[in-house]
């Protein structure tokens, strides 16, 4: 058994183009607010200048924003990646004389492995075929996990 990165079904979006989204409202209330304080005297600010900077903050935010976008696709999800435990397993193919090796999570059943891992060149996923032990047991329902030893295919030819 070892542990490999997989994929995450779920996604998320990246914080920085959501701060930067949200934060433009809040920007146009706080300074358009002291703009309006100022204009009416009851803060001693010149709406000559609490307005424009208000303007350049909103400006400033949504450059920050249209680059979060272009730069790194913000808006398309990113994957999430999450350690499982991975569990491998000798297969022999007895009609080419070779062996591999096929991976897959713990709660793979041998059959799953080997269709998600599918390493036998012109044979087809849908073939009949069978996962047997050493000793000829179907094996294919077994969890990978569980199994100890050396898979052995057997392609049924019609």
């Amino acid at each position: 058994m070892h542990r490999v990165l997989e994929k995450r079904k779920w996604k998320r979006i990246r914080n920085d183009a959501i701060y930067a989204t949200t934060s433009i409202p809040v920007i146009l209330v706080i300074g358009l607010s002291i703009s309006w304080l100022a204009g009416h005297d009851i803060i001693p600010l010149d709406v000559n200048i609490t307005l424009p900077l208000t303007i350049a903050g909103v400006i400033i935010v949504l450059c920050f924003l249209m680059g979060t976008i272009a730069s790194t696709d913000a808006w398309r999800r990113t994957p999430e990646f999450v350690a499982v435990d991975s569990y491998s397993c000798v297969v022999r193919d007895l009609s080419g004389n070779r062996e591999y090796i096929v991976s897959g999570t713990g709660e793979m059943t041998v059959r799953e492995a080997l269709l998600f891992d599918w390493v036998f060149e012109g044979r087809a996923k849908n073939s009949e075929w069978y996962a047997l032990d050493e000793h000829g047991t179907d094996v294919s329902e077994k969890l990978i996990a569980e199994f100890e030893g050396i898979i052995v295919m057997d392609f049924r030819e019609h």
